[in-house]
């Protein structure tokens, strides 16, 4: 499409899910419509020292450079905001809030505060409000009884929107600030953080009537993924790409993605399907409504 200079309307990938008890303070469910995704960029830090053998350590090894380097970064975090898909996340959401967390999330000019410091306690929130670090891989001395002359991490930032990877690069730099610490970028994919599609658009409305016909119970929001999802290769195709999947998930089934006993239940398989057909007739203006709950299918579907 791109070579053809082809532009889709917009484009629906992977993403978020329907979550079921896991948003605190909704009892439905929740349809949770990712308009953006985190970029991600994985930094390398290399500590230099003497190296030898362990039982006539210098002061500072590689290893303890790297070490302190680790703890520094751990200590220096990016700071915590809310850009707009979790602002719209919690617009929509929070009139079917109970008490006093309908009262919090109506009034963010007063408690954004409190809010972020809140989801920051978390590691699921926390990477919502924030662009996040977490060393990975880990490389040392060859032996057990071996100084190593370089010792080398890797750290994967996820990106919040607003922020780049230049600017994660002079972060690590400046909170590093070792000349015997070499900073780069690790061989891996980099991505800056995605633009944020569009919540008054065609596709969007879609999105959320095909969700409530084939969903009737669950809420429908926007809000932004926090992994990585193949979305990134239609950016050059579509302006507005949409991360979803028609799928349930309570909290006994978070563990399950991708784990051992990953699962659909057969219902719900029934509803993803039901889905995507309904919502290619919706996009495709076409006024039927298929079995979706229970109900019987028009006549030729």
């Amino acid at each position: 499409m791109a070579r053809r200079s082809v532009r889709a309307e917009f484009a629906l990938d992977e993403g978020l899910l329907i979550t079921d008890g896991i948003l605190p303070g909704v009892s439905s469910p929740a349809a949770l419509i990712g308009i953006a995704e985190k970029g991600t960029v994985f930094v390398e830090l290399a500590a230099q020292a003497v190296g030898g053998h362990s039982s006539m350590p210098p002061k500072q090894t590689a290893v303890g450079t790297l070490a302190e380097v680790l703890s520094a970064l751990n200590g220096n975090p990016f700071p915590t905001r809310l850009e707009s898909p979790i602002r719209q996340m919690f617009a929509y959401i929070a009139p079917e809030m109970s008490l006093p967390m309908k009262a919090i999330f109506g009034n963010m000019w007063l408690f954004e505060g409190l809010v972020r410091s809140q989801m920051a306690a978390k590691p699921s929130s926390n990477a919502q409000v924030r662009t996040t670090a977490a060393p990975t891989m880990l490389w040392g001395s060859p032996a057990e009884n071996v100084l190593p002359s370089e010792a080398r991490a890797v750290v994967n930032y996820r990106l919040l929107s607003g922020d780049t990877v230049e600017e994660v690069l002079n972060h690590v730099k400046a909170t590093v600030d070792n000349p015997h610490v070499r900073v780069g970028l690790a061989e891996a994919i980099v991505s800056e953080a995605s633009s944020i599609s569009a919540t008054d658009s065609k596709a969007f409305n879609n999105i959320h009537k095909t969700v409530k016909q084939i969903f009737p119970e669950a809420l429908v929001a926007p809000s932004m993924v926090v992994g990585y999802s193949d979305s990134r290769l239609y950016a050059a195709v579509a302006k507005d790409i949409y991360r979803f999947l028609p799928i349930v998930a309570k909290p006994e089934d978070l563990d399950r993605i991708h784990g051992a006993n990953e699962r659909l239940s057969v219902e719900n398989y029934r509803q993803i399907v039901a889905f995507y057909m309904q919502f290619i007739l919706n996009c495709a203006g076409y006024p039927v409504k298929i079995a979706g709950l229970g109900e019987k299918s028009q006549p030729g579907l």
